[in-house]
């Protein structure tokens, strides 16, 4: 049975948006349309007509919509060659969007790149970056790893890894995995391949487990690792890459070293059969960074408390500790992620390199040399320094970072050879390579924070030049996703009167008007954040979303907002039957608004401060809204053990019922609208029914 957990949380609730790879239309046996599917990787919603196609079909904004009788419906009909099937792809797929990791090959020639929004793999000549493959992969390519022979994809959403050859760059192998791989590696000969699985965003328990290459088959699991989304903003919609906590291989890949759950040490596995060698356990300390030599012999380590740092080296085949630096920290430091990449390591070993931030957020990089046992601090007033990820040259000598700034570090001279300030307002550039032949790097523009990467499109992978580190120059540019397409299809409204469809498509930033009887692109509207879309009247939409500043009116015939409101992360929105009113509902703002709909003079004519309680049903893959009864005259929340019944025409609270269930699951009026019936999760009382 599986292991339900109920949280209360409203970060919980957009935790879980999935990119949708259509909006469909299926016909009964006559050929009349009778169903409309919104398919995701994972989950397909399909909404049935009981009669003649009303005046509009909106899906609820209610993310993994999933009544079993619809599935079991869905999945009978799809198969069927009785029933067709017409398919729509909303907007124009881009050659490649959304970088989501980039590397060379390992004899430099070839640059590789995973593009998380077109769900491809394409690889460029490092020469003059012209287009030498273009390989489609599963859905959210989340990793990316290079061998000699192999490239490997891990497939976040499709929860498959590819394997392409570096020789033609053909598909030679598709590994079904478990849910959300995020990491992937290999052993050097490659035999096993390794895969993380987070967290992530159906809240499964983390693991790290081993396949076999040649049979595909499963070799261990274990639930040791930490492996996790790094300083994850949940909630946000938009573009975004995460940073995952990573594993490494080492002591001739015989051995793992991965940060233990939860993040406080180290634990080492044996590669083979996944069994725990050793727990390293530094007392008072917590482990931030671990790193291998260039032969995978030395195993570095960097800890931290609240009053020291400490830097190991750690023998990768008896896990014993070398030799340490333990440094007093000259002023508070902020606490470190539960893993980072800022360590640097020159190739011999001796000196450890590592940037941190004080709790005045200014910078402060450390130095420690183990020849000498000496480290030196280097500060930066005001300076922001990297908290997420650096690079190395091939031979090890230079550190390379960025912030707000371009930062390289040279072991040789013991100090930063360029360090130009101020390149841009936002910070946490994670998608970077470094070659494995030359003083070259590839750094893309993606912004790392979480937020701040909903606006952001239209991204450039720029190759630098550093053979003179003092004279930093870009040698060449790709611009990515530069076609207008539409992606995570989040809500759709079929509109029969013009007919027309809208998606609302909150990754690509806009919303995808399409033709209804020819299913050719209409338009493609810029509009950031909007993830619920209603047709309100004949002629007109209202829109919002959870990360959105206003509500909007849409009008139809013009395909133009012609009011806005505000009223910020209003992602509930419920049309009212007769046309002349429509409501909205912010779980942030704790509102509920009454809309008089009068084209460009609609107003909201009431309000009500209102907190509804809700959960998010673990692994149940559905969130509870607020609903209107089909007659318009009643809305009804749910609140801890009560049903909140609210008068429309007032917009006041006329009762609130008592109900055996804490948080509501779902609910549903009858047709008359005298009754509604109330569905709990975790209860032994599982339903309420409620006369009105």
């Amino acid at each position: 049975m599986k292991k339900i957990i109920l949280l209360s949380l409203s970060i919980i609730l957009y935790s879980t948006m999935l990119p949708a790879q259509q909006a469909s239309i299926l016909n009964d046996l006559s050929g009349k349309p009778a169903y409309v599917a919104l398919q995701l990787p994972d989950t397909t919603y399909i909404q049935h007509f009981s009669s003649d196609l009303p005046d509009h079909i909106s899906f609820d904004n209610r993310y993994n919509f999933s009544p079993k009788e619809y599935f079991e419906r869905a999945s009978y009909r799809n198969e069927s060659r009785d029933f067709s099937l017409d398919i729509i792809n909303p907007g124009v797929n881009p050659e490649a969007d959304l970088p989501y990791q980039v590397e060379y090959s390992t004899d430099g020639t070839k640059i590789i790149v995973i593009y998380h929004h077109s769900n491809n793999v394409v690889v460029y000549n490092s020469e003059d970056l012209s287009v030498v493959a273009e390989i489609n992969v599963g859905t959210g390519p989340e990793r990316l790893f290079v061998m000699k022979e192999h490239i490997y994809v891990a497939c976040y959403y499709s929860n498959d890894i590819y394997v392409i050859g570096m020789s033609d760059f053909a598909i030679t192998n598709i590994i079904e995995v478990q849910e959300h791989p995020c990491l992937v590696e290999v052993n050097s000969d490659e035999s096993i391949l390794y895969a993380g699985f987070s967290i992530g965003e159906h809240m499964k328990y983390s693991c790290l487990i081993a396949y076999d290459l040649n049979s595909n088959e499963m070799l261990w699991e274990s639930n040791w690792p930490l492996i996790d989304d790094v300083s994850m903003l949940t909630g946000t919609i938009g573009r975004k890459v995460y940073t995952m906590s990573d594993f490494l291989l080492m002591g001739n890949d015989q051995y793992i070293v991965a940060q233990k759950k939860p993040g406080m040490n180290a634990v080492i596995l044996d590669a083979f059969t996944g069994e725990v060698q050793k727990v390293i356990v530094k007392s008072g300390e917590n482990v931030a960074n671990l790193k291998t030599s260039v032969t995978k012999d030395t195993l570095f380590m960097q800890t931290h408390s609240s009053d020291i740092m400490g830097f190991y080296r750690i023998d990768a085949y008896s896990h014993e500790t070398i030799d340490s630096v333990i440094v007093s920290n000259p002023v508070p430091m902020v606490a470190f992620y539960s893993w980072q990449k800022t360590l640097g390591v020159n190739y011999s070993g001796s000196k450890m390199f590592l940037e941190v931030l004080n709790l005045y957020g200014e910078g402060i990089s450390v130095v420690v040399d183990f020849e000498t046992h000496t480290s030196e601090f280097i500060e930066h007033d005001n300076q922001s320094l990297s908290q997420v990820n650096v690079i190395q040259s091939y031979d090890r000598r230079y550190v390379i970072s960025m912030e707000n700034d371009y930062r390289i570090f040279d072991f040789e001279l013991g100090e930063y050879v360029f360090f130009e300030d101020n390149i841009s307002l936002y910070y946490n550039y994670k998608v970077m390579a470094s070659s494995p032949t030359d003083y070259e790097f590839i750094w893309c523009d993606f912004l790392g924070n979480n937020r701040l990467t909903s606006l952001k499109k239209d991204e450039t992978i720029n190759v630098f030049n550093y053979d003179d580190p003092t004279n930093l120059h870009i040698d060449t540019t790709i611009v990515c996703g530069a076609t207008p397409e539409a992606d995570l299809t989040y809500d759709v409204v079929w509109d029969d009167i013009h007919d027309l469809i809208f998606t609302a498509n909150p990754l690509s930033g806009n919303i995808c008007v399409t033709n209804a009887l020819s299913y050719t692109t209409d338009t493609i509207i810029e509009m950031p954040g909007i993830s619920s879309i209603e047709q309100v009247t004949d002629d007109m939409l209202l829109m919002g979303g959870g990360d959105h500043q206003y509500l909007e009116l849409f009008d139809i015939p013009s395909r133009s907002v012609i009011k806005k409101f505000n009223l910020t992360d209003a992602h509930i929105i419920l049309p009212s039957p007769d046309q002349q009113y429509a409501y909205a509902f912010s779980r942030s703002q704790s509102t509920l608004v009454k809309i008089n709909l009068d084209g460009a003079n609609s107003s909201i004519v009431k309000q009500l401060f209102i907190l509804d309680s809700y959960g998010y049903y673990l692994n149940w893959e559905y969130s509870y809204s607020p609903a209107i009864s089909p007659d318009g005259k009643y809305i009804v929340m749910g609140q801890e053990n009560t049903a909140v019944i609210i008068d429309t025409e007032l917009l006041e609270v006329v009762c609130n019922v008592p109900v055996a269930g804490d948080y509501v699951f779902d609910m549903a009026f009858s047709h008359d609208s005298k009754r509604v019936c109330l569905v709990y999760g975790l209860t032994d009382s599982r339903y309420d029914i409620v006369y009105l």
